[in-house]
């Protein structure tokens, strides 16, 4: 979303790309799918600003000039062959980090092995993640930072279990074939008792309902005018919490007495199709053609829109780059823009060049695409088309044929084998963060402005 992914793959001359041998995808349709799971799971955009799609080095112009792709084993192999082999179905999109009660709380930092290793997997997942790839004797602990709460599951994505994964490294089945060093739990002693004598309790129903009176008696005993038990320091948990006290009469008692005490259930009507009004639909109006809805979607990331035709266009852009007090710009080649707009605008005063400056404000480009469900712009980089444009002034303006306007993120990526470029991508608003500040700051590793100038050609508008 900032814009660093971009810069490290575009300016420096060598890129080294490293990935874990899971990250593999057999097809550009299977990549839709998960360039769609992972921002809304993870942040809830359509897509995320900047996607890169690489295909070879870039031998002229701008770009890495050496391109090296590291696949990384590390345990994964083996992991395959274990009970813990459904976590390397994670695709990190962060869901079981946002959804989870403990990590919320500790943050990642608090992942650290007993010999005070740091984890690179922290929440949910890193708690299987670790133990199985860096040693269960270092982070088979991490397991136990859970609550089994069940809400990582229900967020993951691609539905991993991971309560379930959880239990087997609290168990230490981390492998097919337990061994020695691994087949028993690491849980401390009182622990494994404790767990013990509740699994006595809680399998014996008349045993457990004599637990649940016998302490509710007691805590009534122990304190009788507070709602709370006030526990003792040597717990740990004494220095700043208390226990609520047990109930006097357990939850199957108070709904028995209730269900006896109560009238039976009213029955209450639904109206039918004829009965009942018609849904209203709030807000502005859904769009009705793909450039509307291109506009809506780019509008609602920050960026600006301007409508035009082919006679104004240039006009229209130099009244732009007029208001903002932009005499300098760095452009695509001329043979990639609209006919006569490079020399419109230097006859005007305006000065282009093909190479990048820190002191360029503004940079022009032509787009090959764009999709309208997520107001993505798509844009080849080449010697003639250089990336630097879009990714170094803090306005990118782009312009659009409106006749280019796909649907949706497959259909755009099924183009790409018309696009003779080694790098193609994807942009989707301004550059942005929230990462560390946690509030939204534009234009950190990218433009702080995307500006589209649309030609309207409405031959091929229709949703």
């Amino acid at each position: 979303n900032e814009g660093n992914g971009r810069m490290v793959t575009t300016l420096p001359p060598v890129h080294i790309a490293l990935m874990g041998i899971e990250r593999l995808v057999p097809s550009l349709d299977d990549l839709a799918l998960m360039l769609y799971l992972l921002p809304r799971s993870a942040t809830g955009q359509k897509l995320t600003v900047y996607t890169n799609l690489i295909r070879s080095p870039s031998h002229e112009g701008d770009g890495s000039r050496e391109r090296h792709i590291v696949l990384v084993d590390n345990g994964r192999f083996a992991l395959r062959q274990t009970p813990l082999k459904e976590s390397l179905y994670c695709i990190r999109c962060g869901a079981c980090f946002n959804a989870c009660p403990i990590f919320r709380e500790i943050g990642g930092h608090s992942y650290i092995g007993t010999s005070g290793k740091h984890t690179p997997y922290g929440g949910p997942i890193g708690s299987v993640i670790s133990p199985a790839l860096f040693g269960y004797s270092e982070f088979g602990h991490l397991a136990r930072a859970s609550s089994l709460c069940g809400a990582c599951k229900e967020a993951c994505p691609v539905d991993i279990d991971l309560p379930k994964l959880l239990l087997r490294v609290r168990a230490g089945k981390l492998y097919s074939s337990p061994t020695p060093k691994h087949s028993k739990s690491n849980a401390p002693l009182f622990l494994k008792w404790g767990l013990h004598f509740f699994t006595l309790l809680a399998t014996r129903p008349w045993l457990f309902q004599l637990t649940q009176r016998a302490a509710g008696l007691g805590g009534k005993i122990i304190s009788p005018s507070k709602g709370w038990l006030h526990m003792p320091a040597i717990t740990g948990w004494g220095y700043s919490k208390d226990f609520p006290r047990p109930a006097d009469k357990p939850f199957r008692v108070l709904w028995k007495k209730d269900q006896q005490s109560s009238s039976p259930p009213q029955q209450h009507l639904i109206p039918s199709s004829s009965q009942s009004e018609p849904l209203k639909s709030g807000g502005s109006s859904p769009p009705t053609t793909l450039l509307e809805w291109f506009e809506q979607e780019l509008t609602a990331l920050g960026g600006k829109f301007f409508l035009c035709d082919t006679n104004d266009l240039a006009p229209k852009i130099l009244q732009f780059l007029r208001e903002n007090q932009i005499t300098e710009a760095q452009t695509w080649s001329a043979a990639h823009l609209p006919h006569g707009l490079p020399a419109y605008l230097e006859q005007n005063g305006i000065r282009l060049t093909s190479q990048a400056h820190p002191n360029l404000r503004l940079g022009i480009t032509a787009v090959e695409y764009a999709i309208a469900e997520s107001g993505t712009l798509v844009l080849p980089g080449d010697k003639e088309r250089p990336l630097t444009a879009s990714l170094l002034p803090e306005i990118h303006l782009a312009i659009l044929d409106s006749s280019n306007i796909l649907p949706r993120l497959p259909e755009a990526l099924r183009q790409q084998e018309k696009i003779k470029a080694p790098v193609t991508v994807l942009v989707s608003g301004p550059s942005r963060t929230a990462d560390i500040e946690m509030t939204l700051t534009i234009g950190v590793h990218g433009p702080r402005q995307v500006v589209v100038f649309c030609v309207a050609n409405p031959s091929k508008e229709e949703m």
